[in-house]
Parts: C-alpha cells; sequence; structure tokens
C-alpha cells in the first residue's frame, strides 16, 4: 500500500536510527504510536527541508508548506528520525513539520495536513484518534504515556522536550474531530488511488481474505507459476522490499494458464485451485 505517493519527494539525510541501541532506521509498524506536529518556525524560501536536515543532524517525515505543498521525506511512515529529542519518542512517533512562525495554520496546510494523517492512519491500519499529554520528560515516562495513548495519537514537540514547539500553533480544536470523523467508518466512503503492485501476469487476479484487515492475491506469472502477495492492516503488502517482488509458488509438471481460484474457509486457511495448459485442475492450500 502506497503512502503519500502525491507528494513531492524530498529525500532526507542518513539520520535515523539507533546503533548502539540496535535500533534500525525502519521498525515494524507496531511500534509505531503516532505522530508529531511541529513548527518549523521559519520558512523554507530558499532551500528544501532536506538540506536543513544535514545541516542540523535532525530528520522528520513530512513536511506541509503555507501554499500546502507537501514533501515527503521517506516512503514509508516506520523510519525513526530524530525529530523530538530521544529514542523513545523518536520510536514511537514521526513527525511532520508546519512551515511558519508563531501563525495560524493556512486553509491550504490545514486541507494537506487531514489528508497527510488520513492517509497515515490508513496506511497503520488506526482506528482511534488520542490527544496526548505533557510528559515529565524522562525516557521512562515517555514510553509509559506512548502505551498508554495506544495507536493513534498526536503530540507536540513540548510533550516530549524542553523546547516551545510548536509554539501553540497546533489547532486541535479543530483537527481532533475532523480526523476523528474521516478515519471512523462512516468517514472512509471514498476510494483511494491506484497503487501498483509490480510484476507481470498472463491472467487475472484472484482475490480471498481469511480474516479482517487481511488481503491474499494470486496471479499466474510469465512462466507459469502460481505468484502470491498478501496484505496485513498496519502492516502493509509483503513480500516486502522491491515493489514487483511476489512469493513465488511454483507449478505442477506442466505450467499454469488462466484466472486461479482463491477461497479461504476458517482464519489462517487459504485454497487455491488453478488449471494448467493441459486443461488438468490443480489445487494448493496454506494453513497457518
Amino acid at each position: 500500500m502506497g503512502w503519500l505517493d502525491w507528494a513531492v519527494d524530498d529525500p532526507a539525510p542518513g539520520n535515523c536510527g539507533y546503533r548502539f541501541l540496535n535500533v534500525p532506521c525502519e521498525i515494524d509498524p507496531s511500534l509505531r504510536r503516532g505522530l508529531v506536529l511541529h513548527s518549523v518556525e521559519g520558512w523554507f524560501t530558499y532551500t528544501n527541508p532536506s538540506a536543513v536536515m544535514a545541516a542540523r543532524g535532525s530528520s522528520w517525515g513530512v513536511t506541509i508548506m503555507r501554499s500546502g505543498r507537501v514533501w515527503r521525506h521517506r516512503p514509508r511512515p516506520t523510519f525513526v528520525n530524530w525529530h523530538a529529542g530521544g529514542p523513545a519518542q523518536n520510536i514511537g512517533t514521526d513527525g511532520i513539520e508546519m512551515e511558519g512562525k508563531g501563525q495560524p495554520w493556512t486553509p491550504e496546510q490545514k486541507t494537506s495536513l487531514l489528508r497527510v494523517l488520513k492517509e497515515t492512519w490508513k496506511w497503520f491500519g488506526w482506528s482511534a484518534v488520542v490527544l496526548g499529554q505533557p510528559t515529565d520528560k524522562t525516557q521512562e515516562d515517555i514510553r509509559q504515556a506512548l502505551l498508554a495513548a495506544g495507536y493513534g495519537s498526536l503530540w507536540e514537540h513540548r510533550f516530549f522536550d524542553y523546547t516551545s514547539c510548536p509554539n501553540n500553533r497546533n489547532e486541535w480544536g479543530w483537527l481532533i474531530p475532523e480526523l476523528t470523523m474521516a478515519v471512523s467508518r462512516k468517514g472512509t466512503t471514498m476510494w483511494s488511488n491506484w497503487e501498483s503492485l509490480g510484476g507481470k501476469a498472463l491472467g487475472s487476479p484472484a482475490l480471498a481474505s481469511w480474516a479482517e484487515g487481511r488481503l491474499d492475491v494470486f496471479v499466474i506469472g510469465m512462466k507459469g507459476q502460481l505468484c502470491h502477495k498478501w496484505y496485513a492492516r498496519g502492516k502493509g503488502w509483503k513480500p516486502a522490499g522491491i515493489r514487483g517482488k511476489w512469493e513465488n509458488l511454483g507449478h505442477p509438471k506442466r505450467p499454469l494458464v488462466g484466472t486461479p481460484a482463491a477461497e479461504s474457509w476458517d482464519d489462517g486457511r487459504l485454497d487455491v485451485a488453478v488449471a494448467d495448459e493441459a486443461g488438468e485442475i490443480h489445487h494448493r492450500w496454506y494453513e497457518r
């Protein structure tokens, strides 16, 4: 599942993760609890945000300009960026920088921010919207606060660190109700943009789902092999990595043709039936 593919790419420098803690640059989605809304306290008039990150030794995931333009600095919202102080908050949250200094968000910024948050909540599969509360600034208290808030939380930098950021710019009275409505079931009645699953196929795909938030896709590859890709809410598409990568399930003695039929009759169970080039039907199943 893509994330902010419509935004302008401005890749962040390699300021991420914590080697001394064995924390990689990118973490499992289950470790991410929410987002921090920052204030740039300035303008990106003559330089891109990534250049500022490189100069300051910092990083964050998204920048929203006063014009409403959105810069995407990472391909996914699971990078451990250096945006809010120590490891606890940088592992548990990612940062969004709002351009401007001591000014209210522009209408264009608000529209873009809501779009970014809606897509991020959908990517993770978060269903709640929670406003975090100030901590005592210690790493242990920050960890406990993130756990208590749960998935889908929003924070201010000053809740975690000794700073004035975001300088009273965050409009929680507007944002929390708007985002709550947007991520509720009643508020998610629009189609997404198309996303590419890559690969090359001989026929049409087949779909099956063994549980809520799980989707399995099967298709016949160019060499007559059965190919498989799956999606799990909050974790994205697998196999991960190269966009075109699929799991190769092979074929029997003869190559497969046509469209596979896929079904699930229990949690963790998948059945696939497909014909080979001689017309013989073959069956394969998976049980967790």
